[in-house]
């Protein structure tokens, strides 16, 4: 009887050791130990912000992948990017513990595996439309165009800073060309175009539409320094809203009244203008048929305008603008940009719905190559595309209107990866002296008093 005894007691020690079941032969880990894994994969999700659900971890019996294993040096590659030391624990029996993981702002990006053994991760990596990513590479590309190409993080510049007291708030766009620079902006309902001279800024034109009932929505320099202005005419929105009953809810709840909220006054896009670089009449004004429009983009010779979801182009035909291609995206554009990112030669498109950056080529068709998934009400429509450094590639920056700084987007091998840059409410960078190399302004977070850095 006592050896009866003994050899059960033997067997259910072994039973809880090895966590099987007798008859369904499932896998089974203790609770303690899902606390544990948990935990581990919280330290590398939580370090680049994933989002995911730790009670959806399937935990299964699996071996660490080598040799033998479908995209094995994919994973070996973007494992040992993260830290993980796969080469030593290669084919060896683990815990295998898999889970989707979600965007900042819960878009779906893939499903993450890790590999355990004795309660560390040994193995890491997320796949997602067939490709193996590291768990670092955030936002990858959509499309591998800019395959080769990334920003040298190590190649730095020195800049003179000069403080400047008057009040500066940013502008739309630049032009920096031959020893030519001159940025433009929209201020008080009028375009003004400013020059930098004896480290300063003093306003070079300033155009005012209003006598015509037409008002500036966007301005766009060509890549000989001409400029195109976007102009449209008020509507008084009256009792007529404008807004979702949940936009206007959330706006009560902000403060605002119903007056303010239906006494919206807006602009309907109506025409786009054209002046060469001294700023006299170029071209015939373009009559708009759609009151849509918000933002141009003019580059080439062509003019890139947004609308909704759409990007229309009009091309010059002798003399005149006429629309000779439509665009439809998946998602609204507020603000349109034209910049050969990568040096190729070819134009990439950056555009944001003011919560997220998007960035396209148009060509024969809208193809997107990259998007942020952030869905922040505080990114500004005002963004920013130069190369700062100087190693080829230029870099975009963003402002978060809320939180008082600016976040630069540089090109990686698999996306472009977010920086913070602490240097006020809104960087902005452009060769303000025309010597051919990137300078930069920084706002102030309070007064909008603003200082210069100088490349040296």
């Amino acid at each position: 009887m006592n050896k009866m005894i003994t050899a059960w007691l033997v067997f259910a020690c072994f039973f809880i050791l090895t966590g099987c079941e007798e008859d369904t032969g499932e896998f089974f880990i203790e609770q303690r130990d899902k606390e544990i894994y948990s935990e581990k994969i919280n330290e590398v999700l939580r370090k680049e912000h994933w989002n995911y659900d730790d009670k959806s971890i399937l935990y299964e019996s699996g071996k660490v992948p080598d040799e033998n294993a479908k995209s094995f040096d994919d994973i070996k590659r973007v494992s040992i990017k993260d830290g993980f030391d796969i080469e030593a624990y290669k084919g060896k029996e683990a815990v295998l513990a898999s889970l989707r993981i979600f965007y900042f702002n819960n878009d779906e990006a893939g499903r993450a595996n890790f590999y355990l053994i004795d309660d560390e991760i040994v193995c890491g990596y997320y796949s997602s439309s067939n490709k193996i990513y590291s768990i670092s590479e955030i936002d990858v590309f959509s499309n591998d165009v800019f395959s080769g190409k990334a920003e040298d993080i190590s190649k730095s510049c020195s800049f003179s800073e000069i403080k400047a007291d008057e009040k500066f708030d940013g502008f739309e766009e630049g032009f920096w060309r031959n020893g030519s620079s001159v940025v433009g902006t929209i201020s008080d309902e009028k375009v003004k175009f400013f020059k930098f001279k004896d480290n300063e800024f003093y306003l070079d034109r300033e155009m005012d539409f209003s006598k015509e009932g037409l008002f500036p929505m966007d301005i766009s320099f060509d890549n000989d320094g001409s400029v195109a202005v976007l102009l449209g005419k008020k509507k008084d929105m009256g009792k007529e809203s404008i807004y979702s009953e949940a936009d206007i809810q959330e706006m009560k709840k902000n403060g605002l009244t119903d007056a303010e909220i239906n006494g919206a006054v807006i602009l309907l896009a109506d025409r786009i203008v054209f002046f060469d670089e001294n700023y006299n009449t170029k071209f015939t004004p373009c009559v708009l048929e759609v009151s849509s429009y918000g933002s141009i983009a003019y580059t080439n010779g062509d003019v890139y305008v947004s609308r909704g979801k759409g990007v229309d182009i009009f091309s010059n035909q002798n003399g005149q603008f006429l629309k000779t291609k439509q665009y439809m995206l998946k998602q609204w554009v507020e603000r349109i940009k034209a910049s050969d990112i990568d040096g190729d030669g070819v134009n990439e498109f950056v555009m944001t719905d003011n919560t997220n950056l998007f960035i396209y080529h148009l060509e024969e068709t809208a193809t997107l190559l990259w998007r942020t998934h952030l869905s922040l009400e505080s990114m500004s429509e005002r963004f920013y595309i130069e190369d700062l450094n100087g190693d080829g590639i230029k870099e975009i920056y963003v402002s978060d209107i809320y939180l008082n700084t600016s976040a630069k987007y540089t090109l990686t091998d698999y996306g472009f990866k977010a920086f913070s840059v602490n240097y006020g409410k809104e960087y902005i960078p452009g060769d303000f002296n025309g010597d051919g190399k990137i300078d930069y302004i920084a706002v102030g977070n309070d007064d909008e008093s603003y200082k210069v850095f100088i490349q040296d």
